[in-house]
């Protein structure tokens, strides 16, 4: 300790000799005189300049996004909306459970009876762009409208997550018929995979918008985590593949609504975004108000009319 306190007395000896110590001759401050200082430094009320408004001020700060934030989630007001009094279904059971279906016939909807009707010419005639596709996809099977099954899946989300809804669109007599298998919950979920796949078993060919990639595999998973059956083996024609390849070089994407929006020249009015459905779904839930679900039934019925509408609007196989 000692050669410790001799070599700092050195060190400062050292900082002293080259004026770098504590000024032997300086007059202790005591703390009045140092508040009376800082005081008298300070500018008069009266002369300081005046504050800039809210609207003069540039904040910077690194917690304010750069991007634009998204638009705030849909809401409504008043009381809420039971589903089984605003939407005509009913409770169908299965041995997987039971769901709500919704069943809505073709010529019961604005201007669909042509798509049904034309639908069913063009499928007879052989030099026709809808003949020739599906029967590309089912040689050596003929195909006629009463083997077809339209078919189109909202989801909770991407992966393995729960589907809520199924919607299949069938030839029933003369005109299309659209039925719609919803989950009111998440335990009714094996049910509507369950009524997809007995419909599905009886007819030839299944016609999806990306289902091959999407759809299909997505109710496989969901048939194995619910424990449901899977046996299906359907012809399949994925329309995504052959719009891309029809329109892709007029149009500045081939997703479904766009090739509704230039190809069969309809815009949709109040739809529902997609990326808002798993959100809504989760709410009905939680809420038991089916306002946002009436348009999510809506929206699926829409996507499967569109379906057949582009099919009725394929061009000969040589234009391509």
């Amino acid at each position: 300790m000692p050669e410790k306190r001799k070599s700092r007395n050195d060190l400062a000896a050292q900082l002293a000799a080259r004026g770098y110590g504590p000024d032997q001759n300086a007059k202790p401050i005591s703390r009045d005189e140092i508040r009376r200082a800082v005081r008298g430094k300070r500018t008069p009320s009266h002369q300081r300049p005046p504050s800039a408004g809210p609207e003069q001020e540039i904040i910077y700060r690194r917690d304010i996004p750069r991007q634009s934030p998204r638009p705030p989630a849909r809401r409504r007001t008043g009381p809420p909306v039971i589903l089984e009094e605003s939407i005509e279904g009913m409770e169908m059971r299965h041995t997987h459970g039971k769901g709500f279906v919704v069943t809505t016939r073709a010529d019961d909807l604005e201007a669909v009876q042509p798509i049904s009707t034309r639908f069913k010419a063009l499928l007879a005639t052989d030099t026709s762009g809808l003949f020739a596709r599906v029967n590309t996809v089912c040689t050596p099977t003929r195909i006629e409208p009463q083997d077809i099954i339209f078919m189109d899946v909202e989801s909770t989300g991407l992966g393995n997550s729960p589907l809520f809804l199924i919607g299949i669109m069938i030839w029933n007599g003369s005109v299309f018929e659209i039925q719609q298998f919803f989950a009111r919950n998440y335990a009714e979920e094996a049910a509507v995979v369950a009524f997809f796949l007995d419909a599905c078993s009886a007819k030839k060919l299944l016609i999806t918008f990306n289902g091959k990639s999407f759809d299909f595999p997505y109710i496989r998973a969901r048939a194995a985590t619910t424990r449901v059956p899977f046996t299906i083996d359907p012809y399949h024609l994925d329309m995504l593949h052959v719009c891309r390849r029809i329109w892709k070089k007029r149009l500045p994407n081939c997703k479904l609504q766009t090739l509704e929006t230039f190809i069969c020249k309809r815009r949709r009015h109040g739809d529902i975004p997609g990326s808002e459905i798993p959100d809504a779904y989760h709410d009905y839930v939680r809420s038991s108000d089916a306002w946002q679900m009436v348009d999510v039934l809506k929206h699926n019925l829409l996507d499967l009319l569109t379906m057949a509408d582009l099919m009725n609007r394929f061009p000969a196989m040589e234009v391509e």
